[in-house]
């Protein structure tokens, strides 16, 4: 099982998956959690996105192309990690709160579309 959800949430999914391993996707680095850069956004699409001073306006639709060409750029790692991980329940989280434009969103759909194209089953839940 590979659940995408959020950091404000670890505590609740390490209660309900007490085996699984915990990962974040982030541009900020979080305390004693490994973070899995094949799947990390870039800085400047992040902060971009935000509207964050000093950083160039990226629309949702210019950080979908982005992160999608991303993840292909990185689809030999990411398919590393997702043969890693396939027999164990992984957590994989983000700062975005729920309803928002997220890349958790996004990559979720990249991974059934990768599911569909390596014929690997796995499980993959988007909180």
């Amino acid at each position: 099982m590979l659940l995408l959800g959020q950091v404000s949430k670890i505590r609740s999914y390490q209660k309900t998956y007490p085996d699984a391993l915990v990962y974040t996707m982030t541009v900020k680095p979080l305390p004693g959690i490994e973070n899995v850069a094949c799947f990390t956004p870039k800085r400047v699409m992040v902060y971009g996105y935000k509207q964050y001073a000093g950083w160039p306006a990226v629309s949702e639709a210019a950080y979908t192309k982005a992160y999608i060409d991303l993840l292909n750029s990185r689809k030999y790692a990411i398919y590393r990690w997702y043969k890693a991980i396939r027999t164990q329940d992984v957590i994989l989280c983000c700062f975005c709160r729920p309803g928002n434009f997220c890349h958790r969103r996004l990559l979720y759909q990249y991974l059934c579309w990768l599911e569909k194209k390596f014929s690997e089953h796995i499980t993959l839940v988007l909180d």
